[in-house]
């Protein structure tokens, strides 16, 4: 297992900005429709993306988005076009 440390927020006033623990080691489990697939992994990245939201400097937290964004670049680079 592979663990890695990242800093989080530094805590406004009287705030406090919990330590979090990710853990990815299951596998995703078999689904009978699409459908149920996409609810659950949907569940799954909105959980994520709060978790770090509240617990990432802001910076940390922007550039993450922009690496992610790249990452994926490539599938917005379409036409939008229609094509006759």
């Amino acid at each position: 297992m592979s663990v890695i440390e990242i800093c989080k927020a530094q805590p406004v006033g009287d705030q406090a900005i919990e330590s979090v623990t990710i853990l990815i080691h299951a596998a995703l489990p078999a689904f009978e429709t699409l459908e149920k697939q996409d609810g659950f992994t949907e569940g799954q990245a909105f959980v994520i993306e709060q978790v770090l939201h509240n617990s990432l400097p802001g910076a940390t937290y922007d550039r993450l988005f922009a690496a992610m964004s790249l990452r994926v670049a490539s599938h917005f680079r379409i036409s939008w076009e229609l094509r006759k």
